[in-house]
This record gives C-alpha cells, sequence and structure tokens, in this order.
C-alpha cells in the first residue's frame, strides 16, 4: 500500500493512471498469447484439476 502512495506522490494522478493502463494494456497482450500456446493450455488444465483435486480432499479434514 505504501509503495502505491509514494509512486502516486511521484508520478501525479495522471501518471499513475498512464501506469496502470500500461500495465493492464501488457497483462493484457502476455494472456492472449499464452492462450495461443497449446502446451501452456494444456499445462494450465491439468494445474486447474490437481487444485480442483486438493481442494476436494482439504475440505474433509483426517479423523484420527
Amino acid at each position: 500500500m505504501a509503495a502505491a502512495w509514494v509512486t502516486l506522490r511521484h508520478l501525479g494522478q495522471d501518471g499513475y493512471l498512464k501506469l496502470a493502463k500500461n500495465l493492464q494494456n501488457t497483462v493484457k497482450i502476455l494472456i492472449d498469447g499464452c492462450n495461443k500456446i497449446e502446451v501452456l493450455l494444456y499445462f494450465f488444465s491439468i494445474l486447474k484439476h490437481i487444485k480442483n483435486t486438493v481442494g476436494v480432499i482439504a475440505s474433509y479434514p483426517l479423523r484420527g
């Protein structure tokens, strides 16, 4: 939070908003690029499956 405040104070509101917009555009470009790479889509689908499985397992505590 402090870093955002210092950046805002240094750049001013217009500079800060411009920086945020540039970051937003960069992230969109990266996401669009990743969505075009088949191997990444496959890898992320596996990770999503693992995350869902771990979430289900973690929601049922072990009984001793």
